[in-house]
C-alpha cells in the first residue's frame, strides 16, 4: 500500500519526561482555575484484581490527575486512533528458560472484551511461566491506548512523546527489590523504497528530476528552509536503486517486576512511513534464534537484555542509512567534479544539513544506550546471578556504544569530505569564471590596440585639419570681402572656452566638505560655482595646519 508522508513537528524537549512539573502547558497557557482543585492523589480502583469494568476510561485522568482535558489535548495523546484499520497486538513471549515463542497475532477490540482478556493474560504471566512479555501494537485505538496505560500504568509521557517525536528516556515508579518503569523513544534515520513512501506519479517524478539533474545540471530551486524531517531520495550509479532516506521512530515502555516483565512498543498510525509493528515483532522474535543471544537469555534472568535487542533494530537502521548515504555523497561527488556546476552546491547544503541534525539524533542514541546501562533492574537486587548479569549488561552496552562511536566517526568524516566536495565545486566555478575574465582582458587589449591605431591615425592628419579650418576662416586677414577680424574671433572663444572650463571643474571636482563630526554637508550646485574661492579656503586652512603642526613639533624638540 502507498502511504502519504506527514508532516513532522520539531520536538519539544520540555515535555519529554515526568520530572517536568507542567505536562504538556506552557508559559503562555492560561491556567485552568479547575486545575488548582485537583487531587495529587491517583484514582483508586474499587474493583477485586481480573474483575475490573470500566476504570480504564477515565484515563490518564483516573492515575494522574494532574492532566486535564487541555492537556491532553494539546499533548495529541489521543490523535492515534484509527477508523478503517483494527488494532492487532503482535506478542513475543521469553520463556524461564530463555526460550523465545511466538504466541501469535490478537485483534484488540474497543470494548470491555479486550479489557478482560487483558487482565487474564496479565495474571497467568506466572502460570504460563513467562518472564518477558513484548507486546507490539499495531493500528492503536484510543480505547486500547486507555486499557494498556490504565492495566500497566503507564506514564501519558511515553504516549505524547512517541506521537510528538520527542526523544525521551526515563525511569519512574521505582520500587525497591521490586521494579519499575523505564521508556525509551527515540528517532533515527532509515533507508527504503521509495514506492514504499511515494505515490507512483511521485516516484516516476522522483526519478526523472534526479536523471535530469545529472545530466543538465537543472538543480530544483532551494528551500526557504531545509526540512531535514522529509525523504531524501538517494543518488546511485546503480540504476535499479531506488531508495529513499527517511527519518523513523522507536518507542518502548517496559514494566520490570520481580515475576514477571512486560515490554510495550507502538508506533502512531498517522505516520504510517515508519517501521510496522510486525516487523519489529519479527525482529525481535528472531533475535531469540540467535546463537549469541540465546546464550545470554538463558544465563541471566534481567528482562533488560530484550529491552536492549530492539534498540539494536535502531543500530542496523542507522548503519544502513549511512551506507546508502555514503553512496549519495560520492556520486553527487563525482557528478560536480564531471559537470562543475556551481547549483550541486544546493543539494550539498540539504545533505549536509542532514548530517548536523544525524549528530543530535546519534547523541540521543547514545544516550538512550547509556541510560539502559546505568539504570539496574531494582528487581535483580535478590537475584543470585545479579552481579553477573549487570556485568554482561555493561558489556553489551558497551558493544552497542563502540557501534555508535563508530557511525559518529563517519558521520565527521562524510561532513568533512562534503567540504571538500563544496570547495571543489567552488573552486571549479572560480577556474571557469578566471579563464572567462581571461578572454574578456585579451579582447579589451585587442580593442584598446585598435583605439590607439585610430588615434595615431587622428594625430597624422591632425595638422592638415588645423591649416584646413585655419584657412577656411571667414576674416579680413585671410579673406578680404569678409567683415569679421581676428580679434572678433578671440574675443568669443577665450571667454567661451574659459566658461566651459570653469563649469567642468566646478561640477567634476570634489569641493564636498563635512562638519565637525565628520557628516557631509549638503550643497547647492551653484555654490560650487565658486570654486576659486573654496579651493583657497583650503589652501589657506592646509598651511595653517601645517604651521600648527610644525610649531608642535618644534616644541617638542625644545
Amino acid at each position: 500500500m502507498v502511504v502519504r508522508l506527514s508532516r513532522i513537528q520539531a520536538p519539544s524537549h520540555r515535555h519529554a519526561a515526568p520530572c517536568g512539573p507542567w505536562p504538556w502547558m506552557d508559559l503562555r497557557d492560561d491556567i485552568e482555575p479547575a486545575s488548582l482543585q485537583l487531587s495529587s492523589e491517583p484514582h483508586q480502583c474499587p474493583h477485586p484484581t481480573g474483575q475490573c469494568e470500566g476504570c480504564w476510561a477515565g484515563y490518564p485522568q483516573s492515575l494522574f490527575p494532574n492532566w486535564t482535558k487541555d492537556q491532553v489535548a494539546r499533548s495529541r495523546m489521543k490523535q492515534p486512533t484509527t477508523q478503517s484499520a483494527r488494532c492487532v497486538i503482535r506478542r513475543v513471549e521469553v520463556k524461564d528458560g530463555g526460550e523465545f515463542c511466538d504466541p501469535g497475532s490478537q485483534r484488540a477490540p474497543d470494548n470491555e472484551e479486550f479489557w478482560r482478556i487483558l487482565q487474564e493474560s496479565v495474571s497467568n504471566k506466572r502460570a504460563d511461566n513467562v518472564r518477558v512479555r513484548a507486546l507490539f501494537v499495531e493500528n492503536i485505538s484510543v480505547p486500547v491506548l486507555q486499557m494498556l496505560g490504565t492495566k500497566y500504568k503507564v506514564e501519558p509521557f511515553f504516549w505524547t512523546s512517541s506521537v510528538n517525536w520527542i526523544p525521551s528516556r526515563y525511569q519512574e515508579d521505582f520500587r525497591e527489590h521490586e521494579g519499575d518503569h523505564i521508556t525509551i523513544t527515540l528517532s533515527f534515520p532509515r533507508a527504503t523504497k521509495r514506492d514504499a513512501v511515494y505515490s507512483p506519479s511521485q516516484v516516476a517524478r522522483v526519478n526523472t528530476n534526479i536523471s535530469t539533474y545529472s545530466t543538465a545540471q537543472n538543480v530544483p530551486p532551494l528551500e526557504e528552509v531545509i526540512n531535514t524531517q522529509k525523504p531524501l531520495p538517494l543518488r546511485s550509479d546503480d540504476p535499479t536503486t531506488d531508495d529513499v532516506l527517511i527519518l523513523d521512530h522507536l518507542a518502548m515502555h517496559m514494566l520490570r517486576a520481580k515475576d514477571s516483565s512486560t515490554i510495550i512498543s507502538y508506533q502512531p498510525t498517522f505516520y504510517r512511513e515508519v517501521t510496522t509493528a510486525s516487523s519489529l515483532h519479527s525482529r525481535v522474535y528472531l533475535a531469540g534464534q540467535s546463537v549469541y543471544w540465546n546464550k545470554i537469555f538463558r544465563g541471566s534472568n534481567d528482562p533488560t537484555f530484550v529491552f536492549l535487542t530492539i534498540l539494536w533494530y535502531a543500530l542496523y537502521a542507522w548503519d544502513q542509512a549511512l551506507e546508502r548515504l555514503w553512496e549519495h555523497i560520492c556520486q553527487l561527488e563525482l557528478e560536480v567534479i564531471e559537470l562543475r556546476s556551481i547549483k550541486f552546491t544546493q543539494e550539498l547544503h540539504i545533505v549536509r544539513a542532514r548530517l548536523l541534525h544525524y549528530a543530535s539524533l546519534l547523541d540521543d542514541f547514545c544516550k538512550s544506550v547509556e541510560f539502559v546501562r546505568d539504570t539496574p533492574n531494582p528487581a535483580m537486587d535478590s537475584d543470585s546471578n545479579r552481579f553477573w548479569s549487570k556485568k554482561l549488561l555493561d558489556k553489551e552496552c558497551k558493544n552497542l556504544l563502540i557501534q555508535i562511536e563508530r557511525l559518529s566517526a563517519s558521520r565527521v568524516s562524510w561532513d568533512k569530505r562534503l567540504q571538500n566536495i563544496m570547495q571543489l565545486a567552488f573552486s571549479s566555478v572560480n577556474l571557469e569564471d578566471s579563464k572567462r575574465m581571461k578572454k574578456l582582458t585579451e579582447a579589451a587589449v585587442r580593442d584598446s590596440t585598435a583605439m590607439k591605431q585610430i588615434a595615431y591615425l587622428t594625430m597624422v592628419f591632425l595638422p592638415a585639419s588645423f591649416v584646413s579650418n585655419a584657412f577656411g576662416m571667414n576674416v579680413i586677414e585671410i579673406n578680404p570681402d569678409s567683415s569679421g577680424t581676428l580679434g572678433h574671433y578671440f574675443a568669443t572663444a577665450l571667454p567661451l572656452t574659459a566658461l566651459t572650463m570653469w563649469f567642468v571643474v566646478a561640477l567634476q571636482g570634489n569641493w564636498e566638505e563635512r562638519d565637525e563630526n565628520g557628516n557631509l554637508v549638503a550643497r547647492p550646485w551653484w555654490v560650487w560655482l565658486s570654486w576659486p574661492v573654496m579651493y583657497w579656503e583650503r589652501l589657506v586652512a592646509r598651511n595653517n595646519r601645517e604651521t600648527a603642526r610644525n610649531s608642535v613639533k618644534s616644541g617638542w624638540l625644545r
